[in-house]
């Protein structure tokens, strides 16, 4: 099948530890299957096959058995499975803006009902990319945000919000939208260079620029997480939109929707502002799939499973 492709397939009893299932996954017989057990039928699908940098990939799962405790392992990543129907299941990844273009593998393992594993290799492309490359003047108060290592500490702080669950519902549907009008002041994966320092970062989200107070709304159904204020990123929400999918906005002026809250599509989240490390009013937009953050505006090209 053209769909994904397997390195090896193998079926052993489940080892726990982390160390253990790597251990086994490089060293296990070929010939595993060959003990009077029927491996299971289980179909990988990657969409797309092929992606740019920045993106988000789904694999989807379908087997003709129950599977349990299922997960992706992509470098020192570990992406969740999420129940898609009848002996189905879904993970979404994504793709860092830096990933170089190549072929990639990651591993398949989910756990059979009487002990056994299944693990298969799955291949994806990821397709060259190129993106533009910005330099940021700003004030001294502004740049002191950087230099004291306080958005570094904020971004580390954010980071401990997005982390996906294992046990997680799906609460958007559908296509996302703009969280709220302006103009796009700068695109995800610039390469930004905050006065004359040399950055090897790519932005990670979408900046969208107003006059200050301009509404900003819910692009989709989630529940908010965060609610509250980072010094260098001024007034801070994130939304759970389940799945390991999350979104962030920052800089605003106001945060008006608070923590524990179910947003629906169009729901007040917050007024723009030029709160922190900001030359001016404008929303920064970001969407988290797996813990990377991704390209807002894929999100509301086209809907996602």
């Amino acid at each position: 099948m053209n769909a994904f492709s397997f390195r090896f397939a193998s079926f052993f009893p489940a080892r726990k530890p982390l160390l253990a299932f790597v251990l086994a996954l490089f060293f296990a017989a070929p010939a595993a299957f060959a003990k009077g057990r029927k491996p299971p039928e289980v179909v990988l699908s990657p969409i797309p096959a092929a992606l740019p940098a920045g993106r988000t990939l789904v694999i989807d799962c379908r087997s003709n058995v129950p599977l349990h405790n299922t997960a992706l392992y992509w470098g020192d990543r570990k992406a969740f499975f999420y129940p898609d129907g009848p002996l189905a299941w879904k993970t979404l990844v994504g793709v860092p803006s830096q990933e170089m273009p190549g072929r990639k593998q990651a591993v398949f393992y989910g756990e059979l009902e009487k002990g056994q594993v299944y693990q298969a290799t799955v291949t994806f492309t990821v397709l060259p990319t190129t993106f533009p490359v910005s330099r940021v003047s700003l004030a001294m108060e502004k740049d002191k945000l950087i230099t004291s290592g306080q958005m570094e500490r904020d971004a580390a702080e954010l980071k401990k919000i997005y982390q996906p669950r294992a046990i997680s519902k799906k609460l958007w549907d559908g296509f996302f939208v703009f969280p709220t009008t302006g103009v796009f002041s700068s695109l995800y994966g610039t390469r930004r260079a905050y006065g004359g320092r040399v950055t090897r970062t790519g932005h990670t989200g979408l900046d969208i620029a107003n006059d200050l107070g301009t509404p900003v709304t819910a692009p989709n159904r989630g529940r908010v997480v965060f609610s509250g204020w980072l010094d260098s990123m001024g007034n801070v929400v994130v939304i759970d939109h389940g799945w390991g999918v999350f979104s962030y906005y920052l800089h605003m002026r106001e945060a008006t929707a608070q923590k524990g809250q179910l947003l629906r599509t169009g729901d007040p989240v917050g007024r723009m502002g030029s709160e922190g490390v900001s030359t001016g009013s404008h929303l920064h937009w970001s969407v988290v799939v797996d813990g990377e953050r991704v390209d807002p505006r894929e999100w509301v090209e086209r809907p996602f499973p």
